[in-house]
């Protein structure tokens, strides 16, 4: 017999209490309930692609963009990790989604 791939499923919860589960299991963390972190995922969610200079100017308007670089890198690499190992995020021609 074949293994089957075990579907991952990342529920949001973003009307009242913001809640975050994964595969049914609620995700602690600060980082995420407030802040820059929160943010880029609201804006990813509520965009099918973006540049990462389109996100620069909703976040962070008065930024250089060096600073919007690093600042962008270190929020993503923050939620990347709350989210887990799964691809949620994509990065490919230039935009993420």
């Amino acid at each position: 017999s074949t293994p089957t791939a075990h579907r991952r499923h990342l529920g949001l919860d973003v009307l009242g209490p913001f809640a975050l589960t994964r595969d049914g299991h609620p995700v602690s963390g600060d980082t995420l309930l407030t802040g820059k972190v929160r943010e880029l995922l609201f804006f990813l969610l509520l965009h099918d692609r973006v540049t990462k200079e389109e996100v620069g100017l909703a976040l962070w308007p008065d930024a250089s963009p060096a600073q919007v670089r690093n600042t962008f890198h270190v929020t993503l690499h923050h939620l990347r990790r709350l989210l887990g190992p799964e691809p949620w995020i994509v990065f490919e021609r230039n935009t993420y989604r």
